[in-house]
């Protein structure tokens, strides 16, 4: 029997059917199109909260941005402690480095140098491009943190230190920061 020759109420039914399929078809579709719009709009909002709140993590990966003040540096093996009543304060912020000696004394005030890092190294590597106080000279180093304590290695040599141990010539310096919590 062909579709033409089925009573007309046959046909009523089919198409009725077919209507209601057609019709929870397209409830389906909205459903799905309203649902994907509110679950993107979650999606979006859920980004944006996680980026606000582990943006400060992202930016400094290294850990090295903060205030910072020198615990002793090391030079020709002997550990040199910074001396009662000065203090040598370490800042890093946006890939600038900034040492302050308080108070300041003629040659002797810190210097300021534009800083990169390399932490895909073992152990990690800095370099700093010193911008003030002697500018054009560049200290390339290592670093680690560990806690709340920076140590640095650091040479205007070519060869850039692979341990944290200073030179008998004091051409490789080490120093050690804690960290400032305010």
């Amino acid at each position: 029997m062909r579709w033409s020759e089925l009573p007309t109420r046959k046909k009523i039914a089919h198409d009725d059917f077919n209507t209601e399929i057609c019709s929870t078809a397209r409830f389906r579709r909205q459903s799905l199109s309203s649902f994907s719009l509110g679950t993107e709009i979650v999606m979006k909002n859920l980004l944006f909260l996680f980026l606000l709140v582990f943006s400060g993590h992202v930016a400094d990966a290294t850990g090295l941005n903060g205030s910072w003040r020198m615990k002793y540096t090391e030079a020709g093996g002997q550990k040199h402690f910074v001396a009662k009543g000065i203090s040598i304060t370490l800042t890093i912020r946006n890939s600038i480095w900034n040492s302050v000696v308080t108070p300041s004394y003629p040659n002797g005030s810190g210097f300021r140098a534009r800083l990169a890092t390399n932490d895909t190294k073992t152990p990690k590597q800095i370099d700093l491009y010193v911008t003030s106080g002697t500018p054009g000279t560049v200290w390339k180093g290592i670093y680690e943190i560990q806690g709340n304590t920076l140590k640095v290695c650091r040479t205007r040599l070519a060869s850039r230190p692979t341990r944290f141990i200073s030179s008998s010539d004091a051409s490789v310096i080490v120093e050690v920061y804690e960290r400032i919590i305010l």
